[in-house]
Formats: C-alpha cells, structure tokens, sequence
C-alpha cells in the first residue's frame, strides 16, 4: 500500500482506469450521456471489484459547463446514492489552473 513504508497517510488511490467514448450517439464531447458516464463508473468499480459504499470521496472532471457538470454529476449520483449511510464528497480541480 503506498505510504507504508514512510509511515505516511495515502490520500488517494486508482484503481482502475476506464476510457469509453460517446459512441455517437450523443451531442458531443462536450455533452456526454448519462447513461454511458453511469455504465463507465460501474464497469470501473466491478474491474476494480470495488463497492460504492466504500468511497467517500471523488474527484470530478468538472469542467465547468453548465451542461457537462450536471450530467457527471448525475452519473455519480445513480451509482452512488443507493448503497449510502454517509455523505459523498465531491470536488473538482480544474487542469487550467495555473
């Protein structure tokens, strides 16, 4: 486990990376579906034979788009909201930041 060693607290881990595109069937890159961004997340965490209960953080895309972030947004919200006795935090940095 990272941090074992130094006796230091990891903060974050990945454990599966799930690259999908819109298969066209969307507007664009910049307004992708909702269902395809739900099917991402649970193929991700069934890989990764991860349970949603046990994530209490997630860092975001969060581009900022008034029509982007909300989709996101509700993606998480279907994959997470049912298996949930604790809150969810979510954050996002955007990579423009300089």
């Amino acid at each position: 486990l990272v941090g074992e060693q130094d006796s230091s607290c990891p903060r974050a881990m990945i454990f599966e990376l799930i690259f999908e595109y819109s298969n066209g069937r969307t507007l664009g890159i910049t307004q992708p579906s909702v269902d395809l961004q739900e099917a991402v997340i649970r193929k991700a965490y069934r890989n990764a034979g991860l349970h949603f209960k046990d994530t209490d953080y997630i860092e975001c895309h969060g581009t900022g788009t008034p029509v982007g972030d909300p989709i996101e947004i509700d993606a998480i919200r279907r994959c997470f909201s049912q298996s949930r006795d604790s809150p969810l935090f979510i954050g996002a940095v955007c990579a423009k930041i300089k």
